[in-house]
């Protein structure tokens, strides 16, 4: 399946025709919820099956789960869904903030593998007004540009001789 933006799938599923059913599951949508603890029920499947773990709807959708629909949810859902949602939000800040405060004053350490993407770079997690709030540091593939070519060389299976011959034409 081709990966698309959150936007332009969001834009797509306003094309599509209306379903009971959140696309992506077997989850049905209740025309109408009596009790509280139908709503709770189903706001809690909801948001396990399309916003697992402490992801945003944002980032679950970017990770490839169901979009939640929703203009098609009850109004009661949708309340409850976006309280917890930002119940999450402040959650995770809060989280963010304490492993900050935990780093004050701390110096980076620089992994032992490679975890930049290919950027080359890293930061750190400092609260403000940290020396090292802000800074980038070198990732490990960049402080071992260097030696890079014999890392490479290492890995390929093709021995010394044939890296020693090259570097000689």
């Amino acid at each position: 399946m081709k990966e698309m933006k959150y936007d332009q799938l969001v834009k797509k599923l306003k094309e599509e025709e209306d379903s009971a059913i959140v696309r992506g599951t077997s989850l049905k949508i209740p025309n109408s919820m009596t009790s509280p603890e139908e709503v709770k029920a189903f706001t809690e499947e909801l948001i396990e099956t399309c916003i697992p773990g402490n992801l945003t709807p944002n980032e679950a959708v970017e990770a490839g789960y169901p979009a939640i629909p929703w203009k098609r949810l009850p109004k009661s859902v949708r309340t409850k869904v976006e309280i917890l949602v930002t119940e999450r939000h402040v959650k995770n800040t809060q989280d963010y903030n304490e492993r900050a405060k935990a780093n004050a004053g701390k110096p980076f350490k620089t992994p032992s593998v490679c975890v930049c993407g290919g950027t080359g770079w890293l930061s750190g997690t400092f609260p403000v007004g940290d020396p090292n709030f802000g800074r980038l540091f070198a990732c490990i593939c960049k402080l071992n540009k260097a030696d890079y070519s014999k890392y490479l060389w290492g890995v390929s299976g093709l021995g010394e001789t044939t890296f020693q011959r090259i570097q000689q034409l």
